[in-house]
């Protein structure tokens, strides 16, 4: 079993939101795409990590994109430090904590897509 790490949400931020108006007719039998994306900034003087989530919506059949989301989640870790595994290039966090931080943050973008935000055409 893995150890406990504690965090907490210390933001979400909507950075982009777009939607936009297909060219051709959309089928009512037409399947949809999701594509995700995500990315950490980890910050060890702070003790906190930025997910960034960017998440594309699309039509398969037409690979058209109707939709954009990118939102960001920051998380405060204490001790961050002393769960990290640091080479001269790269930081690795353990697996079951970026498990537990992109679940939250897709959670989060999703959220955040229905949210009543400005701008957010489908609050």
């Amino acid at each position: 079993m893995g150890e406990f790490i504690n965090f907490q949400i210390k933001g979400i931020e909507a950075l982009e939101f777009n939607i936009t108006e297909p060219k051709v007719k959309i089928e009512s039998e037409n399947t949809f795409g999701f594509e995700l994306l995500l990315e950490h900034n980890i910050d060890l003087e702070k003790n906190s990590v930025a997910v960034e989530c960017y998440i594309k919506i699309g039509s398969e059949k037409n690979a058209t994109q109707l939709a954009a989301l990118k939102t960001v989640c920051i998380y405060e870790i204490p001790d961050l430090n002393s769960h990290t595994i640091s080479t001269k290039d790269n930081i690795k966090l353990p697996d079951s904590l970026v498990v537990s931080l992109n679940s939250v943050t897709i959670f989060n973008c999703q959220r955040c897509s229905i949210y009543p935000i400005p701008g957010n055409l489908l609050a």
